[in-house]
């Protein structure tokens, strides 16, 4: 082994020209991205649970559970992990850790230079990485605030143990990718959410999520900003419930008017239809739809039921035309 073996994919100098500024890119949070199952199971134990390497990793046939998590940012091509992103306090997640020289994986496109964060002394199977030493493709400049990666390879942390919600910073919708995907890598095509949009992924996240009375209060933050010292919530939450609400609109649609404006059935069919909308079941979500008097009042009880979620009351100010 090299005394350096991670020098050919370092961060570039302060003066470097401009074509070469993508190669010294600033971060401050390391993010976690995955399908709606996984994110769903992630809020619910608020923790991303770390798992052996698979794939062709050195550390393929040793007992370390890690987590994964990189800088990257793939909203132009879309992220092969899937819809839902959350971004970890990078500070907070090398505290008090060392980090260690894995690999990198040169067959990848980009290639993926591979770093483990862990509190634990693994100098016997792996070389001590140094942020601190401008050579790699993480560098951490003396004021130990500021952190830069080169972002023309996909710098992967492998994180060992879990990643503590308590330390997400945000969470947001991204594109997934439209050709390969991680979770499917066998068969991409099987994947739901191939190619899928942000409001696609995130309003089946935020649905599943309502459907299941799993609550993303503690991450309100994500979704709400301040507008002239009015809060409401942003555009990436109401755009993901007009995406639920465009998938019932149908124009030929006659409701039987069984549900009025009575809030315990509104509330328990609004969860009925968000939990088939959810899983891709749009026939039977227009079915449950059509039980109420029109569509002005189904909208509001989903609205009321989505905005439940994140524990915003005035569901009024996302609905769509409002």
């Amino acid at each position: 082994m090299s005394e350096k073996p991670w020098a050919a994919y370092r961060v570039a100098a302060p003066d470097a020209k401009a074509q070469f500024q993508n190669e010294r890119t600033p971060f401050q949070t390391i993010s976690h991205t995955c399908h709606v199952d996984a994110a769903i199971e992630i809020i619910k134990l608020g923790k991303v649970r770390p798992g052996l390497v698979f794939d062709k990793s050195k550390l393929n046939r040793k007992r370390i559970l890690v987590s994964w998590a990189s800088p990257n940012d793939w909203s132009t091509l879309g992220y092969r992990y899937g819809n839902i992103r959350f971004d970890f306090d990078f500070e907070a997640i090398i505290k008090d850790r060392q980090a260690y020289w894995v690999e990198c994986i040169d067959s990848y496109s980009p290639a993926a230079p591979r770093i483990l964060i862990t509190d634990r002394d693994r100098g016997r199977k792996l070389k001590k990485y140094d942020p601190s030493d401008a050579g790699g493709p993480w560098f951490r400049d003396s004021s130990g605030k500021a952190n830069y990666f080169n972002s023309k390879f996909t710098l992967e942390f492998m994180v060992e143990g879990a990643l503590e919600m308590s330390h997400v910073k945000s969470i947001s919708f991204v594109k997934h990718h439209s050709t390969w995907c991680s979770a499917s890598s066998q068969d991409p095509s099987s994947c739901d959410y191939l190619g899928k949009s942000q409001d696609f992924g995130g309003s089946r996240f935020v649905a599943r999520c309502a459907a299941s009375r799993v609550s993303l209060q503690a991450y309100a933050h994500s979704f709400v900003f301040s507008e002239t010292g009015k809060p409401k919530p942003n555009l990436a939450y109401a755009t993901a419930l007009n995406e639920v609400m465009e998938s019932l609109n149908n124009p030929r649609r006659k409701f039987c008017n069984a549900i009025q404006a009575k809030r315990s059935h509104t509330t328990a069919v609004a969860r009925a239809i968000l939990g088939a909308y959810s899983y891709g079941n749009t026939g039977e979500a227009r079915t449950l739809a059509s039980l109420f008097k029109d569509m002005e009042t189904c909208e509001a009880a989903i609205a009321e039921v989505f905005c439940s979620v994140i524990g915003w009351k005035d569901y009024r100010a996302i609905l769509p035309g409002r």
